[in-house]
């Protein structure tokens, strides 16, 4: 492979890219119910990609010093990429992104729903295209905090994870409904956020959570184990899956508002078990790793949970609507290629 191409390669990590389209398709599944309209979710993870991608460049830019002593093989360290050519490609991934964003929403079919109400009259209203690219601004607002000027500061964590949360949102980002009023004959048309069920923001929140934890254990990793991130990080990547795992259930709106949902109610009483199931092996590691404190014991957690986040938005698929179990199938089939492509594109 020519080496110009596998060093950016290796400076977006593009082997770690999978993981943000399964976010998106999460989020397009949980709010859509359906992938039958699927140009705008190609759009969409495309926009994921590129915003991806600009964190990972932004953060070797900022940390290039660093670097210098501790990652010597880093692309912009060994020059197989230079600082003018990242500096030049942050610029393209943005304009990528928002034009990918802007796309899906210009993509999606809307529909006129005569006679029912939807938000509040004080909902923001914004054209249907441009829904979207809000949530795209506070994702890459977070990206650019976190890899920027909050990066060593105590809520960095919690802007890594909110930048997850935020991915999944812009996946459930597209508007299911136009509405128009029963009372006015003009369509009221408001944002997404006021057709989300419950379990939108859930799974968000979930995803935030589990994110954040993994990043504190990723920061004992980075500046040595220290038993009070390694148990901050535990608990939250435990809240996120127990959110999950549990919280789904337990929600009192989860149909409304979704296309097909399917025969959830077949499976809700095993799904606690099946989450449970398929935390085991993260959580075993993650508990493991808070006890011993060893780097050994601390990175093989961290390698655990972030295996894991390919699967766990296959879950919230399957989730979104059982009957179209093969999107779920295919979600989790992206980890085919995540450990294909980290055998020459390491992932850190």
């Amino acid at each position: 492979m020519n080496q110009t191409l596998l060093g950016l390669l290796r400076l977006v990590r593009f082997s770690n890219t999978p993981t943000a389209v399964a976010d998106i398709a999460a989020g397009y599944m949980l709010a859509q119910g359906s992938v039958a309209d699927w140009p705008p979710l190609v759009a969409l993870s495309v926009a994921s990609v590129c915003l991806y991608s600009f964190g990972m460049v932004l953060n070797d830019l900022n940390d290039l010093d660093e670097d210098r002593i501790h990652n010597p093989k880093r692309p912009l360290v060994t020059g197989a990429i230079s600082v003018r050519t990242a500096r030049q490609i942050l610029g393209l991934l943005v304009a990528v992104a928002v034009v990918g964003t802007a796309v899906a929403g210009w993509l999606f079919h809307t529909y006129v729903v005569p006679g029912f109400t939807l938000g509040t009259e004080a909902a923001f209203l914004l054209p249907p295209w441009s829904w979207s690219l809000v949530i795209m601004a506070a994702l890459l607002t977070s990206i650019w905090l976190y890899d920027g000027p909050l990066k060593r500061s105590f809520i960095a964590p919690f802007l890594m994870g909110s930048c997850r949360g935020w991915n999944l949102l812009l996946g459930a980002s597209l508007p299911a409904l136009t509405v128009v009023s029963s009372v006015e004959e003009t369509p009221n048309v408001t944002g997404p956020w006021s057709h989300w069920t419950t379990d939108v923001w859930l799974c968000a929140l979930a995803m935030t959570c589990y994110v954040t934890g993994i990043t504190w254990y990723a920061r004992s990793e980075s500046s040595g184990p220290k038993r009070w991130h390694l148990y901050l990080g535990l608990f939250f990547l435990s809240l996120g899956l127990a959110l999950l795992a549990f919280g789904l259930v337990w929600l009192p709106n989860r149909p409304v508002g979704r296309a097909a949902i399917g025969s959830w109610q077949k499976f809700e009483i095993w799904w606690p078990l099946a989450m449970t199931l398929l935390s085991y092996s993260v959580l075993r590691k993650a508990i493991n790793g808070a006890l011993l404190g060893t780097e050994k014991s601390v990175r093989a957690a961290i390698i655990s949970a972030l295996g894991s986040l390919v699967l766990l938005n296959g879950a919230i698929c399957l989730y979104a609507n059982p009957q179209e179990w093969q999107v779920a199938l295919a979600v989790a089939a992206l980890t085919i290629p995540i450990k294909f492509l980290r055998s020459s594109i390491p992932p850190t």
